[in-house]
């Protein structure tokens, strides 16, 4: 929403990337023959692969050559941090280990999850390469940024809020006229005396409120949105002077006797102080742009096809009438549970 005309410039990026397959990451893909035919399953290792169940280097290399440049230095740049990193790993290697031990990765279930998770981090890694391919590293630049704050004023303006005190007594909709009477009876004795000033709000909310957050906060609710206050309640605000006290107002869930803070006015937050967070987020939002485009256009260049309905009606009666996965692999644990 808040990149508006600042996207043309990257739009433009992808669309050069969509029209010239050339250029594109997709365009070294081989085609796939129309009579291919699925390989057999690669047997199930007997052992453990190698590198599993140890904690090394070179591993711990691999790994971090994966993770983001920001959390990478985070890890490297503490000598605790890095020593947490190492001991989670181990712990994960550990976890592994076992799982070789007892051949997990055999169970048919498992060995398809596997697989999956394989194709899934190959597929999104890809993705993630497309998108830094085709998105511009200096987008957005100043200028960029700059227009689009200047374009979305209402995306940084900050609305009318109010400090707000509270006591809030419930009465039951299903309950008898006895209870809401001794409801009613306790708010007013409680706005009366505060109005009188006799008594602490503070002290009254932690006796008598209901509402448990700001109960044990003195009865403070926060610096609320004007307009998100239930409509009695903001009618109660408009008419109250900073410091003072309401009568009970009523609403759907109950009585609130509240006390007015100082009121702050709507504002427009400066470009400085959203100028990190206009970044992140502009870059965000062209990066799902490029994603998306991406994921369109693979879907055109390397089709798969969908069977018709009544194939599809087929398949998911027979998938129906087998057993689900989870009933087969609890039947295997209970045969032969795995140790640890």
């Amino acid at each position: 929403m808040v990149v508006g005309a600042a996207l043309i410039g990257v739009g433009a990026l992808g669309q050069r990337w969509l029209t010239n397959v050339g250029d594109s990451p997709a365009a070294a893909l081989p085609r796939p023959a129309a009579s291919a035919v699925k390989p057999p399953p690669v047997p199930a290792p007997a052992a453990a692969p190698a590198g599993v169940g140890e904690v090394t280097a070179a591993g711990l290399g691999d790994l971090l050559n994966v993770i983001d440049a920001e959390r990478r230095q985070q890890i490297l740049a503490s000598p605790e941090v890095f020593k947490q990193f190492v001991q989670q790993e181990a712990l994960n290697q550990a976890v592994l280990k076992a799982a070789y031990a007892n051949k997990a990765e055999q169970n048919p279930q498992i060995r398809t999850l596997m697989e999956r998770a394989a194709q899934r981090a190959l597929g999104e890694t890809y993705l993630n390469q497309v998108v830094r391919v085709n998105l511009d590293p200096k987008f957005p630049s100043e200028a960029q940024m700059r227009e689009a704050y200047d374009k979305n004023p209402e995306a940084f303006r900050v609305p009318e809020r109010v400090h707000l005190w509270q006591i809030f007594l419930p009465i039951d909709p299903k309950g008898d006229d006895k209870q809401s009477k001794a409801a009613w009876s306790r708010a007013e004795k409680i706005s009366r005396d505060l109005r009188a000033g006799k008594g602490d709000f503070g002290a009254l909310a932690k006796q008598y409120s209901a509402h448990e957050a700001s109960r044990v906060n003195d009865g403070y609710m926060g610096l609320l949105k004007s307009a998100d206050l239930l409509p009695p309640v903001a009618e109660a605000v408009k008419k109250l002077k900073v410091g003072e006290v309401s009568e009970p107002i009523a609403s759907e869930s109950g009585l609130h006797v509240i006390k007015r803070g100082a009121v702050v006015a709507s504002e427009t937050v400066p470009f400085e102080r959203v100028h990190d967070q206009l970044r992140a987020r502009m870059a965000q939002e062209a990066a799902a742009k490029v994603r998306q485009a991406a994921i369109e256009k693979m879907g055109k260049e390397f089709p798969v096809s969908v069977p018709p309905d009544d194939t599809l009606g087929a398949w998911r009666d027979d998938l129906a009438k087998a057993p689900a996965a989870g009933e087969t692999a609890a039947a295997a644990e209970s045969a032969d549970p795995p140790q640890p």
